[in-house]
């Protein structure tokens, strides 16, 4: 089965159109994360299951991850890692997407932690950007 993403041509139909092809989407697991993947993505929806969170996302770009780098100056802030060359495409199982889900693996359970210290919630939330290198 092929995952494409469609999209609607209102903001509402974008965000049932992103929330079907989310839920299709494949996961990424342990064998995806080898040394030197980068990847960002904007959360589509949130879940909590038996075995953990997880979440669907919506890859993005260099483009698009820049303007979240960009400070009111429009200078790019520092970032702590090379926000440049991230696919906005994966190929997984041999199909190209552009959703995934990203579960509860131990590096990702401890960089949500992280980046929620302080905040109420400690799940991530629709809207949320993520960045994994």
């Amino acid at each position: 089965m092929a995952f494409k993403f469609a999209t609607g041509s209102t903001a509402e139909g974008r965000k049932i159109s992103d929330e079907r092809t989310a839920a299709e989407a494949p996961f990424l697991n342990a064998a995806f994360w080898v040394p030197g993947v980068k990847i960002a993505f904007r959360v589509l929806t949130a879940h909590k299951s038996q075995n953990g969170p997880y979440v669907s996302a919506r890859l993005i770009g260099t483009d698009e991850a820049l303007k979240v780098f960009k400070d009111a100056e429009g200078q790019i802030r520092e970032a702590g890692f090379d926000p440049f060359d991230l696919p906005e495409t994966l190929d997984v199982d041999g199909e190209e997407v552009v959703c995934v889900r990203v579960g509860n693996l131990a590096g990702i359970y401890q960089a949500r932690v992280k980046a929620l210290a302080g905040y109420k919630s400690t799940y991530f939330a629709a809207g949320d950007v993520m960045f994994l290198v």
